[in-house]
């Protein structure tokens, strides 16, 4: 099984939706009074990174230690060593001197960070809800952040009502009144997370932050689907 690739950040979102109603429907077919889950959803950035560390917040990917390679000399995710190198040196054991991919790799052929998540380093990048703004860190809440537009920092279960924002404030303001979604372009630009089999280490890193236009698809880019969790913390 292989990562999804070449979708736009609408297509993500609507697949979303299409998951919550198709696994709901199943559970009413079992049960007509059984609590059905939350709605499925991209992550937000805040999310995404959580999820990515795996509670490593002080290491660099999101394993532990500096290191690309495993103790056995293993390679820990698909990447790019450098210009033109998409797998490594193509010589003695593959997984000890290549991650053997030229572009993506099955999703479990690497090992999950600590939270049992595979691929939050390398293979593919992904989709968040977030809208892309270069200074989100120095203005938004700490407390579960989500940039959803301008200056607006609210969550996702958070009333919009009496929200004002100024779109201006954005670094990637596009000024087009005719622009794709509304909000003068604003919403077309939304943060990328994650490295990809076309990246070089340093995007490994999920502390690292990229912006892709949402109309737009990629070969390096994918998604997964976030939910906000039921039930006791324990």
């Amino acid at each position: 099984m292989y990562p999804v690739v070449g979708v736009n950040w609408h297509q993500a979102n609507e697949y979303c939706k299409w998951r919550t109603e198709a696994v709901n429907e199943a559970i009413l077919e079992k049960d007509e009074e059984a609590v059905l889950y939350p709605s499925y959803r991209l992550p937000t950035e805040a999310d995404w990174e959580y999820a990515a560390r795996g509670l490593q917040e002080s290491e660099v990917y999101a394993w532990e230690g500096k290191s690309l390679r495993n103790r056995k000399g293993q390679f820990r995710a698909n990447f790019k060593r450098g210009r033109g190198d998409y797998a490594g040196w193509r010589g003695g054991d593959r997984r000890h001197m290549t991650d053997g991919y030229m572009i993506t790799a099955p999703v479990k052929e690497f090992m999950p960070n600590d939270f049992g998540l595979y691929n939050m380093s390398g293979n593919v990048a992904e989709w968040t809800q977030d809208n892309y703004r270069v200074l989100s860190y120095e203005d938004v809440e700490d407390f579960n952040p989500y940039r959803r537009k301008g200056k607006t920092e609210i969550r996702p279960d958070q009333w919009l009502d009496d929200i004002t924002y100024d779109p201006k404030e954005s670094l990637l303001f596009n000024p087009d009144p005719f622009a794709p979604q509304g909000n003068d372009g604003f919403d077309n630009v939304k943060v990328v997370r994650g490295g990809s089999w076309q990246d070089i280490a340093y995007y490994l890193s999920p502390g690292v932050r990229r912006f892709f236009d949402a109309d737009s698809s990629s070969a390096t880019i994918g998604f997964r689907c976030a939910m906000i969790k039921t039930g006791s913390p324990d």
